[in-house]
């Protein structure tokens, strides 16, 4: 499948611009979505910053996990499996996740921790364990 520019072109969202998607199967070594449909979005820190902290790597991707999981709720053809966000600045990083667990979170069946304890987060350095006071909550 052809790379797509995202909706919205280079739309900004938490301090991270969406550079483009394209869904194919996932070729990392992640069991869970080894072989699978998955969605890629391509991201990079919003401005002339070449790294971004690795709480906004984690509250960003929660954000399209979320964003993009609702979307895919109510697309009636859905074929995906999974999302994964690959982030392009210095520290480099992928997130993934299944859409199963995904659909899961957002129904309130899995709580945000379990979540992501759920996805792949490489290198986990790059992904920071977002503490309890800061507010990230799976919107409603």
């Amino acid at each position: 499948n052809q790379p797509t520019p995202a909706a919205g072109m280079q739309t900004s969202l938490d301090g991270f611009t969406v550079l483009r998607e394209n869904t194919q199967p996932f070729e990392g070594d992640w069991a869970i979505l080894k072989g699978k449909t998955s969605r890629y979005i391509f991201v990079r820190p919003v401005g002339s910053s070449l790294n971004s902290s690795p709480i906004n790597k984690l509250r960003f991707a929660k954000t399209m996990f979320s964003e993009r999981g609702r979307q895919t709720l109510h697309t009636s053809r859905n074929t995906l499996e999974g999302i994964v966000i690959v982030f392009l600045d210095q520290g480099g990083g992928v997130a993934a996740a299944s859409f199963e667990d995904i659909r899961l979170w957002l129904a309130g069946a899995l709580s945000s921790n379990a979540f992501l304890k759920k996805c792949s987060l490489d290198p986990p350095s790059q992904f920071a364990t977002v503490p309890k006071s800061s507010g990230l909550r799976k919107s409603n």
